[in-house]
């Protein structure tokens, strides 16, 4: 995916759902540890909801890869320790 193509809500889905499981967790794990109920992840795994800031900030202190659920790219480990959350926090604001 280029910078300039929007993400699309497959991509987040799949690439959420890839993260989970590398994570070892159930969608019900993954939920709770997010805020919300395992429907709704359920419905951001299908693509039919799209996950908030506070959602996808609980991910990332998870673990999941934020910059990989949001562009594709995946960050290398000296990356992801130094952008951690506060990546996505400049992302989105």
């Amino acid at each position: 995916m280029s910078t300039n193509e929007p993400l699309s809500m497959d991509d987040l889905a799949s690439r959420l759902r890839e993260q989970r499981l590398a994570l070892n967790l159930t969608q019900a794990e993954f939920a709770e540890a997010c805020g919300v109920k395992r429907r709704a992840q359920a419905a951001y795994e299908a693509g039919e909801r799209v996950p908030d800031a506070g959602y996808l900030l609980h991910a990332g202190r998870l673990g999941a890869d934020l910059k990989y659920l949001l562009t594709g790219v995946a960050s290398n480990d000296a990356e992801r320790e130094r952008l951690g959350v506060d990546w996505l926090i400049r992302t989105l604001c």
